[in-house]
């Protein structure tokens, strides 16, 4: 059993596709100011989905002496394999923001080639909305 203690729980609303999330922000502030021996994330891609992001980030933690823990994962990257593994996750959770991204576009596409409307049907400012077929 671990004895941390929970400095803070962040839950950030924001997409994870970069890395100026406010939340994420403090937390790299807060390890910065050295008051966070380890992360603890329920899963990587909860942290970032973007590769460079998440290099960024451990080589972050490395420099300031602080571990890394995902839940459901369990990488650890006090070891190189751990470390690998971590690099592999991060690589398939940038994958699935680009793979959703596409599907959502193509999406789009199809709903304005079959002549659909592709927008927020609450937020028709002087126009009246009538429902699809």
């Amino acid at each position: 059993m671990k004895k941390w203690r929970v400095l803070k729980v962040r839950k950030d609303v924001a997409s994870g596709k970069n890395d100026e999330r406010d939340g994420f922000q403090e937390l790299l502030a807060l390890i910065r100011d050295g008051k966070v021996d380890v992360v603890v994330v329920y899963r990587l891609d909860r942290l970032s989905r973007n590769v460079r992001d998440i290099y960024d980030f451990l080589e972050t933690i490395q420099k300031a002496g602080v571990a890394f823990v995902s839940v459901t994962e369990g990488f650890d990257t006090t070891t190189a394999m751990g470390r690998a593994m971590l690099g592999v996750a991060a690589v398939f959770a940038q994958l699935t923001r680009e793979m959703i991204s596409e599907n959502c576009r193509d999406g789009l596409m199809r709903r304005a080639e079959a002549g659909l409307f592709n927008g927020n049907k609450s937020n028709l400012y002087g126009y009246g909305y009538s429902p699809e077929q």
